[in-house]
């Protein structure tokens, strides 16, 4: 028997959102499918997906019509093949809601961002021994730049590294790759902050790096990852020679000597150290070591249940935020 809202599943499936994350992520804990079978019911879940998902409501009215994102923000760089990935397009549509949902929400006012990371640097680590991610994060939710971690997209999305939005009249910073690392979501972060700082985003403007990015040839994305390296070791040189080969041992040593003369985090270290040897397979065994406890997404939802304030939202804004972000809010 079809019903209004096996239609819609089936619709949403087609664009790669699948029922079990619109029934777990978006969908009031309330919702009973049923109460679609009533036109009112239906019109009311229609407006919420809307809103939500950022999907053109006229499209979802119509049953014919194939689903459209409302209309979005200017993406500023683009694919290898010089056009939007259909898949990227659907991670673009739901993260701008999500980052339009926190900015709304968050409690500082926006400030200007300097334009050099040096000087933001040195304003980290006036109460901190290095530039890390708890420190980062601390330092744009202070200046009213609100930083998630849409870590809970539909399977069917592809999801790149990170984005950045300029929206409501300020910037937000969307994370969505799945690593625990803190040192991963600590050099996307400063990239992220460097398109802000760059001044890349003019009023309405959307970044967003992935893999598929020509990054060699774009000159802001090259601007960005200098802006990045600037802020997290203080220049742009390399730290390592590109021949350099360590015993783990040895790299553990090499990153604490490095990290307590240059106040550089030890994450990062790592991480620069395999990108510039090219030598990745140490990489997982020594963050382990170095940083044994440090859960990177779990210190970006901390900083944002600490940036906002979920009372400024409605109930069903504030659950699809929390959600999307993988933090439970059944209880």
């Amino acid at each position: 028997m079809t019903t209004p809202m096996k239609t819609l599943y089936d619709r949403l499936n087609e664009v790669g959102i699948n029922k079990s994350w619109v029934k777990s992520t978006v969908l009031p804990i309330w919702w009973d499918d049923s109460i679609a079978d009533n036109p009112t019911g239906y019109t009311e879940i229609l407006m919420l997906l809307a809103e939500q998902l950022n999907i053109s409501l006229p499209t979802l009215l119509d049953p014919t019509a194939p689903l459209q994102c409302k209309p979005l923000a200017p993406l500023r760089n683009k694919t290898r093949k010089g056009v939007e990935d259909d898949k990227l397009l659907w991670a673009r549509c739901i993260c701008t809601s999500a980052a339009k949902i926190a900015i709304t929400a968050t409690l500082a006012s926006p400030k200007v961002m300097p334009s050099s990371a040096i000087q933001i640097r040195e304003t980290v680590m006036q109460n901190r021994p290095c530039v890390d991610l708890e420190g980062l994060l601390e330092y744009c939710w202070d200046r009213g730049i609100p930083v998630i971690h849409a870590s809970h997209l539909p399977i069917g999305v592809k999801k790149p590294d990170g984005m950045v939005i300029n929206a409501c009249g300020r910037n937000a910073v969307i994370l969505t790759k799945k690593d625990h690392t803190a040192a991963f979501q600590l050099f996307v972060l400063a990239h992220e902050l460097g398109h802000i700082a760059c001044d890349h985003l003019e009023e309405g403007d959307f970044r967003m790096d992935s893999d598929d990015w020509q990054s060699k040839k774009d000159d802001e994305e090259c601007q960005a990852n200098n802006f990045a390296m600037k802020l997290l070791s203080g220049g742009i040189e390399p730290l390592f020679n590109k021949d350099t080969s360590f015993t783990i041992d040895q790299l553990v040593d090499a990153v604490a000597s490095i990290s307590n003369r240059r106040g550089i985090d030890p994450g990062y270290l790592v991480n620069h150290y395999a990108w510039v040897t090219g030598n990745w397979k140490q990489k997982s065994n020594v963050l382990k070591h170095i940083q044994p406890n440090e859960d990177g997404i779990e210190l970006i939802n901390t900083a944002m249940l600490a940036g906002i304030n979920a009372e400024q939202l409605s109930s069903d804004n504030a659950d699809f935020l929390m959600r999307i972000c993988g933090i439970n809010v059944e209880n």
